[in-house]
């Protein structure tokens, strides 16, 4: 499995590797190509956005706990891009509404009271996911219009 230089550095550590061998390793692997944290960086980066639905703050923080530094770091979350982060987003949101019955967006107190827990829920999983408030609340509420209109996720 691909390990960025810092968590086979960790590895090493804890199998009590002396601190000189360690710096001799990982400088072997990176001459032969072995580690290349900017590849690593940019393989996770689209692998978590398409397969997991991450959103670059998601991502950012991931690869900064793997040890990727700032450089590689920006340069593998270049490839996100915001306006497919926006749809994705949504699709997410409407996906996790499912083929659930909503109340209807009426007047009723009731109805209203169901819809905005719906409404937190979604918003809740978007932030796990790392959208910003103001996307994920966009993207909720357009999610929720769509499948008031009979779109399923």
């Amino acid at each position: 499995m691909p390990r960025t230089r810092f968590e086979l550095s960790q590895k090493m550590r804890e199998r009590d590797v002396p601190e000189q061998a360690i710096d001799v390793v990982l400088h072997r692997f990176e001459e032969l190509k072995l580690i290349d944290d900017r590849a690593f960086a940019t393989a996770w980066v689209e692998s978590r956005a398409r397969s997991k639905g991450f959103a670059r703050s998601r991502l950012k923080q991931e690869l900064r706990r793997k040890g990727v530094g700032a450089q590689d770091l920006e340069a593998a979350l270049e490839q996100i891009d915001g306006d497919e982060e926006r749809v994705r987003c949504q699709e997410l949101a409407l996906k996790k509404l499912g083929t659930r019955t909503l109340p209807p967006a009426g007047p009723g107190q009731e109805d209203r009271a169901e819809r905005d827990k719906v409404l937190r829920r979604l918003l809740g999983f978007l932030a796990r996911k790392g959208y910003p408030g103001g996307v994920a609340m966009s993207a909720a509420r357009s999610a929720m219009d769509r499948h008031d209109q009979g779109e399923r996720g």
